[in-house]
């Protein structure tokens, strides 16, 4: 193994996510051989609606909508009593409503600073979730340097700033 990464770095998606990030890989940077050896990277592949139990962590997939990009997973990530969701590109849609009424923290891919268009929320649609969602606290990511009012419950976290659960 390359350098002294001791513990994996896990990269979690759809089936297939192993040989996209590879070949992806491959294509940057040449052959780098297996990222388990190289930079002690492994792969979690799920399916869709699939959880799954790693010490006392669940994890659980959730189908959400991105235009015609299929799959699409949202992930739900719980331990006790705390449930914590993270949408990745996602428009508004059911599940991600369903996400909202179960998790304690929503970490919200929020591209637009509009309503949500069909592959992306916007920060006008998220607001209003997050006032009827009052169990939920949203943090919104991926996103236009664009400023949020005052009293809205959308948390516009920096880069560096940690959240204590």
């Amino acid at each position: 193994m390359r350098g002294e990464i001791e513990k994996p770095f896990y990269i979690i998606g759809p089936k297939g996510i192993s040989q996209k990030v590879n070949d992806l890989m491959a294509f940057a940077f040449g052959n780098l051989g297996s990222l388990k050896d190289y930079a002690n990277i492994e792969f979690i592949e799920l399916e869709s609606n699939e959880e799954l139990t790693i010490n006392d962590y669940t994890l659980a997939s959730i189908d959400l909508i991105h235009g015609k990009a299929t799959p699409n997973y949202g992930y739900l990530l719980k331990k006790d009593e705390v449930i914590i969701g993270y949408t990745g590109d996602s428009t508004l849609c059911d599940n991600f409503v369903k996400m909202c009424e179960s998790a304690n923290i929503i970490i919200v891919d929020t591209t637009r600073k509009e309503k949500s268009d069909k592959a992306h929320i916007g920060l006008v649609d998220l607001t209003n979730i997050a006032d009827q969602y009052a169990n939920c606290k949203f943090y919104a990511v991926h996103r236009s340097d664009y400023e949020l009012p005052t009293d809205s419950k959308v948390i516009f976290p920096q880069d560096g700033d940690e959240v204590e659960i």
